[in-house]
């Protein structure tokens, strides 16, 4: 994991400062009122992969909205970042939940 929090954490970087990958309209279109609009930060803290292609990450830089160690997730192809929960405790709830269907 190393290297995973070493991408997302290695600068500060926005969703329109990449133009040639997300429009304004995407950004829009993608837009969480409890997320901040990076697409790389340096306060989310990935802790698990899956799929080769999808990072949970403890986010301590959200919104006024979002709460600090809220779970968001990045997801690779089409690249965005979600709300899944508003805490790891939160989370494993939600995983409990599922497993026990």
């Amino acid at each position: 994991m190393d290297d995973i929090k070493n991408y997302f954490q290695n600068k500060d970087a926005l969703l329109s400062d990449f133009p040639d990958y997300f429009t304004a309209e995407d950004i829009e279109r993608l837009k969480d009122k409890r997320i901040n609009p990076y697409l790389f930060n340096k306060k989310w803290f990935p802790f698990a992969q899956y799929c080769n292609s999808c990072y949970l990450m403890m986010d301590f830089n959200p919104t006024t909205d979002g709460k600090k160690g809220q779970i968001i997730c990045y997801i690779h192809d089409p690249d965005k970042v979600v709300y899944v929960a508003a805490g790891i405790s939160d989370l494993a709830s939600k995983i409990m939940k599922e497993i026990s269907l």
